[in-house]
């Protein structure tokens, strides 16, 4: 994905790394959110810059290009879990069988126009990460913590028991 990209390749790692471990049971389910809530923490703590397409190119931001794309992943799957009837996991597996030949240089913008395609929707990957790649603070996920139930406690989380919250949060640490 390039420089340019590379807050979203970063950040899909960052994303995956911790969901990936809950899915495995290399990880409790809460821990993994603890986890990805510690990074966006790092992530936010880095302040206000240049914007994350621009960031790529240059020395230092690095917490805030791996935590705001591993937020973007976050609203993605949340979004195609909630509203679109399929995962990020499945959106990614129809993009590796249709475009995912060797290791040819793909711009960013291609990328995201060809999950479009994959998640069967117009404009659902492009929207949002224009909005992303042209942020110069950190994006927020207090929306997203609340459809996942989650609240921040000072430097913890606690988790709600509420039915639908509860069952999208483990969708997306459960193997």
């Amino acid at each position: 994905l390039g420089e340019r990209g590379r807050w979203l390749a970063e950040g899909l790692a960052s994303y995956h790394q911790n969901v990936l471990r809950a899915r495995a049971g290399l990880l409790a389910p809460e821990e993994a959110w603890r986890r990805l809530d510690a990074g966006f923490r790092r992530g936010e703590a880095v302040g206000p810059g240049p914007s994350l397409e621009t960031l790529g190119h240059q020395r230092g931001g690095t917490m805030r290009v791996y935590w705001a794309g591993a937020a973007y992943w976050l609203e993605m799957d949340l979004t195609l879990r909630r509203d679109h009837g399929t995962t990020l996991p499945v959106v990614l597996g129809r993009y590796a069988d249709c475009c995912l030949a060797g290791t040819a240089h793909v711009a960013p913008q291609a990328f995201v126009a060809a999950l479009d395609r994959a998640a069967g929707s117009d404009d659902l990957f492009a929207r949002r990460f224009r909005e992303y790649a042209e942020a110069t603070t950190f994006p927020s996920l207090d929306d997203s913590y609340r459809a996942l139930g989650i609240v921040r406690e000072g430097g913890g989380l606690t988790f709600s028991d509420a039915a639908d919250p509860r069952r999208l949060r483990e969708a997306m640490t459960d193997a």
